[in-house]
């Protein structure tokens, strides 16, 4: 197989014309990402936020400065704040807030923030819709003895657990 690769790279190389100069390993700094560690640099790139922004199509502004994305209003930082507040007035739950958001404003994370603000609301899931309650269906009695018997394990108790077997009877 490696004498193949080797054929195969020959070939493709056969057609330029090039020179194999030996470059000693502590002067070959950035070989490649395998053999060498990249040199550091010092070059940092100072994020701004508008950087996804910038990045998407279709985006107009209005005379008084919105910015806007297919018909949405595009939220900068400082008002994310007052537009959760806004959307969760109300209490409607995640589904709701997200329907209602997606139809009028956008920014990234929107989603993950609108999810935050229902589940850190105390009163959303104090009230929040719980599992309907099963409905208690009692036992019928039985018709006879040893017709039904409970069983179940219990404890730990004084380190011991206890098989505790209870058979259903009728009185009367």
């Amino acid at each position: 197989m490696a004498a193949s690769r080797i054929q195969r790279w020959a070939l493709t190389l056969a057609a330029y014309e090039y020179t194999i100069v030996y470059k000693e390993g502590s002067l070959n700094g950035n070989a490649d990402g395998l053999s060498r560690l990249p040199l550091k640099t010092n070059i940092e790139k100072t994020p701004t936020p508008g950087d996804t922004i910038l990045l998407m199509e279709h985006i107009a502004t209005t005379p008084d400065g919105c910015i806007l994305w297919g018909g949405r209003v595009i939220i900068p930082q400082p008002g994310r704040e007052a537009m959760l507040n806004e959307l969760h007035q109300g209490h409607p739950g995640i589904t709701r807030m997200k329907s209602l958001a997606r139809s009028y404003i956008w920014w990234p994370g929107m989603d993950n923030d609108l999810e935050l603000t229902v589940v850190n609301c105390y009163s959303c899931q104090e009230n929040r819709k719980l599992p309907a309650e099963a409905p208690l269906h009692p036992w019928e009695y039985p018709s006879h003895p040893w017709s039904r018997i409970h069983i179940d394990f219990a404890g730990p108790f004084m380190n011991k657990s206890f098989l505790i077997m209870l058979m259903h009877i009728q009185n009367g």
